[in-house]
């Protein structure tokens, strides 16, 4: 899946707008130990621009979802829009990976943009399992009806799996996450990079095959992983949804936005295999 586009190659940002220092926990990751090394947590939404297109892949969330779930923002996610000068009426498409809350809030604040997502997400975000804290705790009820409204408005596609949006931009369904998680293939100037958003919070859980603990199904999740792998062009080409090591290994876009914003399609400063060990799918 390798193959060259003859079309214009997209500009990939990743914003950090938060970060979360909590210590490991045994229950981190699937497959592994008691480990009380730090493990921090970078949220991200993304960028992909080109000529006059911008598409937002995810939303992050409210202020007052940080203040509720004791969370604290270094900058609110249209803050963190605002450091490229980019606003919610610069937006063409909005992407949303899955519901959960870090990914799906502040819909409301893009009333005209239309919103891609897949069918069994929505699906699993107005099924059952909500009603189930341990499942349902992660999403939050305002979301998923502004949602609603955006599907009655005609602002909302639902994607059957695998769907090409436009030339060198598809979103592909991986589940596992959740019941619908989808991730996002797009081709830059250094070929096809791949936003795996939680399908892997962290290099380690696609490389070391470990899924995160938080998983709706450990057999999807892990299947995934592969399918990330065939997606990309290589290790390097894929961004996992969490890894404070992303703003290491991608240059930000200017001095100025140091640790703020990483440039992705840039050529990473250096090979993530430098960092973690690959384990290989048995």
């Amino acid at each position: 899946m390798t193959g060259s586009p003859t079309h214009e190659p997209w500009e990939v940002y990743a914003l950090k707008y938060t970060r979360n220092d909590k210590p490991r926990r045994m229950d981190v990751m699937l497959g592994e130990g008691g480990s009380t090394d730090p493990m921090p947590m970078d949220y991200f939404i993304w960028v992909l621009c080109r000529g006059s297109r911008t598409v937002l892949v995810d939303l992050g969330f409210h202020a007052q979802v940080a203040a509720r779930r004791n969370r604290v923002l270094l900058r609110t996610p249209l803050e963190a829009l605002a450091t490229m000068d980019l606003h919610p009426a610069n937006i063409d498409d909005i992407v949303i990976t899955h519901l959960h809350f870090d990914h799906a809030g502040g819909i409301d604040q893009f009333p005209d943009t239309p919103i891609h997502l897949q069918a069994s997400e929505m699906a699993f975000a107005t099924g059952a399992c909500m009603a189930m804290p341990a499942i349902g705790g992660f999403y939050e009820e305002d979301d998923v009806k502004e949602l609603v409204r955006k599907l009655f408005r005609g602002q909302l596609t639902l994607h059957e799996g695998d769907d090409v949006l436009e030339p060198g931009l598809s979103v592909h369904w991986i589940g596992g996450h959740t019941g619908g998680t989808q991730v996002i293939r797009v081709w830059t100037r250094r070929g096809w990079l791949v936003l795996a958003s939680d399908a892997s919070h962290y290099f380690v859980n696609v490389l070391q095959r470990r899924p995160f603990m938080w998983t709706y199904n450990v057999g999807d999740h892990l299947l995934g992983f592969e399918r990330l792998l065939a997606l990309a062009d290589s290790t390097d080409h894929l961004i996992p949804g969490h890894d404070p090591l992303v703003m290491e290994q991608y240059p930000p876009p200017c001095a100025d936005l140091q640790g703020i914003v990483a440039r992705l399609d840039a050529d990473p400063l250096f090979s993530v295999h430098d960092r973690i060990p690959v384990q290989a799918g048995r």
